[in-house]
């Protein structure tokens, strides 16, 4: 009658005699450990289900339990018969014979394995959401792309626990890498153009992510590393594709993909918000018409050139430009053809110097060159545009109407003591010497 209802209940029950030896466990005992009552039973309960670590705890505890019959709670782990590992709360008390003493335990306890397991996974998730929220808050105080794409390639790995993920970034049609995981292979990412059917190339032209666990999920799917077996794939906004591999098939979970789209989506403001005040940064150093540097930022880095100019001990070139009768271009043909001189002025004369030097328009109709660690190479640059400019008036290139340029040089010599006003000065007037051998030819 006694194991009729005991087993009738949903708790687990197992009863011991005063040196841990099992007498009976119920039915919900043997599904949970897969013995039944003949194999347990006369035998010390740590000799089959507890774990080793946790043997001398338990013993401990069941002892105390015999010596001060005080009823306990107590939670360890059963390995069942199959090794799968059972996490049991139990709720302990006594049997007491009035002569013999303590005659029984009884144990009842109920698994919760799975529910321990969910907590543990609430808190492995709001703690990743926590470092998610700090990673956030960094990615908004960043000032270039390229910590951008390192932090959250790090974030992914150190974070989301994936070692295997690289960040691509559109340029000129391309998907390049910018950041990658340290544990991917040499050459696991390449640049990718657009016109190839990629997963990578699909996900940026749609904007959308993709998950795939296993390689042949998806024709487009071409691992670049042939043990890659699972891929989540998703899209940066508008500017690139980040990737997360896994070497076993469907390694990943929609938390997972939900956790990196989160992450993605502070990194595509962190791009988007650099790139504006980039090019907000731009726009207020470049003059509007033309696309030169302004006079401003002129006044702004000619500074810093000296200074490295002194340290490294190379002069600094300088050449005053200005186009030749103007103002009767402008009365003739209109100030919209004036417009299209000036941008076509300064296209020729970014084309004609290094990438290092700096154009500037200095006001209507001047330009000015400054060409950094030269060697007296001002009047190799001042013959250089010249010769352009004739070829292109000899062609027609250009304009209808033959364009002339009057050109001052100047040098800045770090040996020196000579200001960057009096090497400016020098450069316009022999400009304007230039301008008197002109005259009267536009």
């Amino acid at each position: 009658m006694l194991s009729l209802l005991l087993d009738a209940l949903g708790a687990l029950v197992i009863i011991f005699d005063s040196e841990g030896r099992v007498i009976h466990l119920n039915n919900a005992c043997q599904e949970v450990t897969g013995y039944s009552v003949e194999e347990l039973k006369g035998k010390p309960i740590w000799d089959l289900l507890i774990l080793p670590e946790e043997r001398e705890n338990v013993k401990r505890v069941f002892d105390e339990l015999v010596r001060t019959a005080a009823p306990n709670r107590y939670e360890n782990y059963w390995r069942s018969k199959d090794g799968s590992l059972h996490l049991i709360s139990w709720s302990n008390t006594v049997y007491r014979d009035p002569v013999e003493g303590v005659k029984y335990v009884i144990g009842t306890g109920i698994e919760v394995t799975d529910y321990r397991r969910t907590q543990e996974a609430l808190e492995d998730l709001n703690q990743k959401i926590i470092l998610l929220h700090e990673t956030a808050h960094r990615l908004g105080e960043m000032t270039k792309e390229e910590d951008v794409y390192q932090l959250t390639v790090h974030a992914v790995e150190e974070i989301l626990g994936f070692p295997l993920c690289t960040l691509d970034i559109c340029e000129d049609d391309k998907l390049v890498p910018k950041a990658m995981a340290n544990g991917l292979p040499p050459g696991a990412s390449q640049p990718v153009p657009l016109s190839e059917e990629t997963l990578a190339t699909k996900t940026y032209l749609t904007g959308k992510t993709y998950v795939l666990g296993r390689p042949d999920d998806d024709p487009s799917a071409r691992p670049t590393y042939s043990e890659f077996r699972s891929v989540i794939s998703a899209p940066i906004g508008k500017f690139g594709v980040f990737q997360v591999a896994s070497e076993k098939e469907n390694a990943f979970s929609e938390q997972d993909v939900r956790l990196i789209e989160l992450l993605l989506g502070h990194t595509t403001q962190a791009i988007s918000r650099i790139r504006l005040q980039n090019e907000l940064r731009e726009q207020a150093r470049r003059d509007p018409l033309t696309g030169v540097y302004n006079r401003r930022y002129f006044n702004e880095v000619v500074e810093q050139e000296l200074i490295r100019s002194r340290r490294y001990e190379h002069p600094i070139g300088f050449l005053m430009i200005d186009v030749d009768n103007f103002k009767q271009i402008n009365d003739r043909f209109g100030h919209q053809m004036g417009d299209r001189v000036l941008q076509e002025v300064a296209n020729l004369l970014v084309a004609q110097v290094r990438e290092s030097d700096i154009v500037v328009r200095y006001g209507g109709d001047e330009f000015l060159v400054m060409l950094i660690e030269t060697d007296g190479q001002a009047d190799a640059v001042k013959a250089r545009i010249q010769e352009t400019v004739k070829e292109r008036n000899e062609t027609g290139e250009s304009f209808p109407f033959p364009i002339t340029l009057s050109i001052g040089t100047a040098h800045w010599d770090p040996e020196k003591r000579e200001s960057i006003e009096q090497v400016l000065a020098r450069a316009d007037k022999r400009m304007y010497a230039s301008k008197g051998a002109h005259r009267g030819t536009g």
